[in-house]
């Protein structure tokens, strides 16, 4: 039928003879083109539950997608904040091996770069 929408007018059941239980067809408009037909309900269901599947399927693998994206946003998070906290120990302990403040040995961690002022380090040379 390949219809996006439809809207059911009515219902009604029937019973062959040969059958044991009743079917119900279902007066749909389709509402893209406005023309009336009837159809199994049955149809209609199996069509629901496929477009249901199919959607769930789609939801998880979003979520899935998601959740893997997060992971490796986390883990690249982590590997950064690693890298800035073996650079600040760094730092700190060439201050100390100086005997600097180690307010005076700065951790640059975007240039990956520590920097110590000359004037900082003229009482080696007194």
């Amino acid at each position: 039928m390949r219809a996006q929408e439809v809207e059911v007018i009515s219902t009604r059941k029937t019973q062959a003879s040969y059958k044991t239980r009743a079917d119900t067809f279902a007066r749909v408009r389709f509402i893209e083109s406005g023309a009336v037909r009837e159809v199994n309900v049955r149809n209609l269901y199996d069509f629901w539950d496929s477009y249901m599947d199919e959607r769930e399927h789609k939801e998880a693998e979003q979520r899935r997608a998601q959740i893997e994206a997060q992971a490796k946003l986390d883990a690249i998070k982590r590997e950064k904040q690693e890298k800035r906290d073996k650079g600040q120990k760094i730092a700190r302990n060439l201050a100390y091996k100086l005997s600097l403040d180690t307010s005076v040995v700065q951790y640059n961690e975007y240039a990956e770069t520590i920097t110590i002022r000359t004037r900082d380090l003229e009482y080696l040379i007194a």
